[in-house]
């Protein structure tokens, strides 16, 4: 029995935990230990790590990111194609395209759409900002999604361990969506399918619906320039007719609704149907009981003479189509009137000039109609007319190819070469799909795969549906990320609050420490901001013990300092961090041992008694100035408190005034 813990769990606690991180703003770099610490998941280990600590450092919400694996675009790799069948952790789905390879000076994301059945990369895709879609096909097969970018100073201030960020400007919570568009229709048998023809034509003329012709079906006459066009009626009905038009190469989409050929001049003529792949789509506003029919549609975008079919209104329900897309029945022709309204007739001629609505149509009388209520859509049928196709345009039939879902607007047309249909292309990926079927309709004559002696077999398809939302809607679920990183550094100015000098051997993550209250208002320093509890808390804190001292000199950094009580045990012991000779000030560090706190003596949190004797290890007194209580300076950290989320030991590092250290963690859920 399988049990599957999904990436989106993964994904949404790595969301949740940033949102988390971000909206408290509560997690510190802390760094501990002056000399070796080798730590462990343990309370001890966590508590020892705490203990020790030299200075902090609060995690800015800028350097809290995403992170996903780094796959540079290489020449000679095989990338893995976005398939919503298969799990995709772990797979070069994506890559990243750098400055060598771009000429945009930066780092492009781009995930893999279709790797050209497994084929070698050779060309990297270069972004366009002209490529409205964002998907770009490379010369070696390759189709490439744009997903996202990086600035150099992006990429090398963030990238770590084999990850880089997401985008850092990216909405990664988005607002849900149904479902996505159709990403790609495969062809599972596209080697082994046969029996299926293309027939190519120009349209030499069209006739219908424009004065002095009569209102009808606009039919299309034909010069076939491919051989053997069948001379059966209705040969191609059902078919598409996929017309490009010579001098914009805009393509439009048609169904064949009738076909005939005039063996005498070798000609064929064709009726089509409302264009398929770009229909206009709006929403109902109102409705009017009157002759003509006004609907309320802000910006519609139609034209005079454009076919509409109306669903789901509410009340005059007399408007709606009775059946599917490009079916016959309460098919309405548009006159409008302004941007935002337009009146319904039963016919639409058009003028001489192709444009201008006849006078002669008939209005849709809505009188006796039911009172519109609410709701409703439309869909803006693009004839012949409407989308403007021309003569000398290049005519193509072949089989339609049917998606059927619970999404709207995807529409595909097949590629064939030598009987076969290699592949699909998409010329409207629709949306809202989270579950959709394709298949090849079969030509009505001369095509049946089922007689044992006939050599046709169908193209078999399955469709590939996008992510909801689409393709980089929701980069933190598409990129499947379960890691994400914090960014710690210390700067020239953190320098002025913490050690410039000796060792330190371990860093972590540590989240909601506490802190003595801090300003409440006019902060003492930058190094004070708003935090989860009163007053604010520090961005950089320094939690060494601080002590004015005539007698530094008796003192060496990393000696060791004690005082006992009465008895002779040991009440407080910590190591000589460092000597500041300018100041006469020792500063005292990993301080905090197996000790009572002093809860009325000094700041309450630790052993030390300021008013009690300092003994060096080789036996000598130390007194602090006085006065005494101005003469101590004590960390605003509260001991030992925070949750220890990360821990790491490395060989002791160095520390100057002039170090300037970063860490990079990324981690993982």
């Amino acid at each position: 029995m399988a049990e599957i813990l999904t990436n989106n769990f993964n994904s949404d606690i790595t969301r949740m935990f940033i949102t988390d991180t971000i909206d408290n703003q509560d997690y510190y770099m802390f760094v501990s230990k002056i000399g070796s610490f080798t730590p462990i998941d343990s309370a001890k280990s966590q508590n020892e790590f705490l203990e020790n600590t030299l200075f902090g450092k609060r995690i800015a919400n800028a350097d809290i990111n995403y992170m996903i694996k780094y796959y540079p675009w290489q020449k000679g790799t095989v990338y893995d194609q976005y398939d919503d069948a298969i799990d995709l952790d772990g797979l070069k789905f994506y890559s990243v395209v750098g400055p060598n390879d771009n000429d945009t000076g930066d780092y492009r994301i781009f995930k893999c759409l279709s790797n050209n059945d497994n084929a070698i990369a050779a060309s990297p895709p270069t972004w366009d900002l002209a490529n409205e879609t964002q998907i770009y096909e490379t010369a070696d097969g390759y189709v490439w999604k744009y997903m996202y970018r990086l600035t150099t100073l992006q990429f090398e201030g963030y990238n770590a361990l084999g990850y880089i960020p997401i985008d850092p400007t990216a909405n990664t919570n988005p607002t849900a969506v149904e479902g996505g568009g159709i990403s790609e229709i495969l062809v599972t048998n596209n080697n082994d399918n046969q029996g299926y023809e293309e027939k190519i034509a120009v349209l030499e003329s069209i006739f219908g619906r424009v004065i002095p012709s009569t209102q009808g079906d606009i039919t299309l006459k034909l010069g076939p320039t491919t051989l053997d066009w069948a001379e059966d009626p209705d040969y191609y009905n059902g078919q598409y007719c996929y017309i490009t038009n010579p001098s914009s190469s805009v393509t439009n989409l048609f169904k064949v609704l009738d076909y005939s050929f005039n063996t005498s001049s070798g000609k064929a003529e064709i009726r089509v149907g409302a264009e398929i792949a770009n229909p206009s789509r709006g929403d109902v506003e109102g409705a009017t009981q009157a002759n003509p029919v006004v609907i309320t549609s802000t910006a519609h975008g139609l034209t005079d003479g454009q076919p509409i079919r109306f669903k789901d209104i509410f009340g005059m329900t007399e408007l709606n189509f009775a059946s599917v897309l490009n079916s016959t029945g309460n098919v309405y022709y548009v006159k409008t009137i302004d941007d935002d309204s337009f009146e319904l007739y039963t016919t639409g001629v058009l003028n001489q000039d192709g444009v201008t609505f006849a006078a002669t149509n008939t209005s849709l009388d809505g009188t006796s109609f039911s009172a519109y209520v609410s709701g409703g859509s439309w869909i803006g049928d693009k004839d012949l007319i409407v989308a403007g196709v021309a003569t000398n345009a290049t005519v193509k039939i072949f089989p339609r190819v049917v998606i059927a879902g619970n999404g709207i607007g995807a529409v595909g047309i097949p590629n064939i070469l030598n009987g076969r249909i290699g592949t699909i292309t998409l010329l409207n990926r629709g949306s809202g799909y989270k579950n959709a079927v394709a298949s090849v309709v079969d030509p009505n004559i001369g095509f049946d795969p089922l007689n044992t002696g006939d050599t046709d077999v169908r193209a078999l398809l399955r469709p590939i549906l996008e992510p909801e939302g689409g393709h980089a809607f929701n980069l933190v679920e598409e990129f499947k990320c379960k890691h994400f990183s914090f960014y710690g550094y210390i700067t020239a100015s953190d320098n002025t609050h913490i050690g410039g000098t000796n060792t330190y051997g371990s860093i972590g993550i540590v989240r909601a420490p506490t802190f003595r209250d801090g300003p409440v208002a006019d902060p003492a320093g930058p190094n004070w901001r708003n935090g989860s509890t009163v007053g604010l808390k520090p961005d950089v804190f320094d939690n060494r013990i601080a002590i004015v001292t005539d007698d530094y000199t008796s003192l060496t950094a990393n000696s060791t300092v004690t005082q006992i009580d009465v008895e002779n045990n040991i009440t407080f012991n910590a190591q000589v961090h460092e000597i500041d000779e300018s100041s006469n000030t020792v500063y005292l560090a990993e301080y905090m041992g197996p000790y009572q706190n002093r809860k009325l003596v000094g700041n309450g949190d630790t052993s030390f008694n300021p008013d009690g004797d300092i003994t060096s290890d080789t036996g000598q007194k130390i007194a602090i100035n006085n006065p005494v209580a101005s003469n101590v300076t004590y960390s605003d950290y509260i001991q030992r408190t925070g949750e220890v989320y990360f821990m790491e030991d490395f060989f002791p590092l160095a520390r100057t005034e002039t170090s300037r250290e970063e860490f990079k963690f990324v981690l993982e859920f």
